[in-house]
C-alpha cells in the first residue's frame, strides 16, 4: 500500500509534481495517512495543483482524524494564521 506514497515522494523530489499529486491521491484512496498529509501540503503550497488552502485544511483535518501529528501541527498553523479557516 505504501508504494504509491513512496513513488509520489520520489516524483516530488525530482520535481515531477503532477505525477506526485496523482500518486498521493492514489495512496490516499487506499488509506495511506502520509499521502493525505503530502497531498494537503501540495494544496497548501500550490505545488502540482492549483493552490487551495481550503482543500489543504480539509485534508489536514482528515489526517488529524487518523492520528497524524504532523498534520496536527500544520492544521494548528492554519488556525493560528487564519489560513483556510476563520481565525
Amino acid at each position: 500500500m505504501r508504494r504509491y506514497n513512496k513513488a509520489g515522494a520520489d516524483a516530488y523530489a525530482k520535481g515531477d509534481y503532477g505525477k506526485a499529486v496523482k500518486l498521493f491521491k492514489k495512496a490516499m484512496d487506499q488509506g495511506e495517512v502520509d499521502a493525505i498529509l503530502n497531498l494537503a501540503f501540495c494544496y497548501d503550497e500550490g505545488t502540482g495543483v492549483v493552490k487551495d488552502v481550503n482543500k489543504a485544511v480539509e485534508l489536514y483535518q482528515k489526517a488529524v482524524d487518523l492520528g497524524d501529528w504532523k498534520a496536527m501541527f500544520n492544521l494548528a498553523r492554519c488556525y493560528e494564521e487564519g489560513t483556510g479557516v476563520v481565525k
